[in-house]
């Protein structure tokens, strides 16, 4: 999905429902894009992405 957008470092992502924020946290790791957002409403996974965003 990100190689399709043509993500960048200029870029800003908002994923709503990002669950375990897989894509937020490969579009910063990965393409280097400038800000990520995401909007999770189930608490178990919002914990588990937040998780994993501290290890960037």
């Amino acid at each position: 999905m990100l190689e399709v957008a043509r993500a960048s470092k200029d870029d800003v992502l908002c994923d709503l429902g990002c669950g375990d924020g897989r894509i937020l946290t490969t579009a910063v790791k990965d393409f280097g894009i400038k800000a990520a957002v995401g909007y999770e409403i189930r608490e178990d996974l919002f914990k588990q992405a937040s998780g994993e965003v501290e290890k960037l």
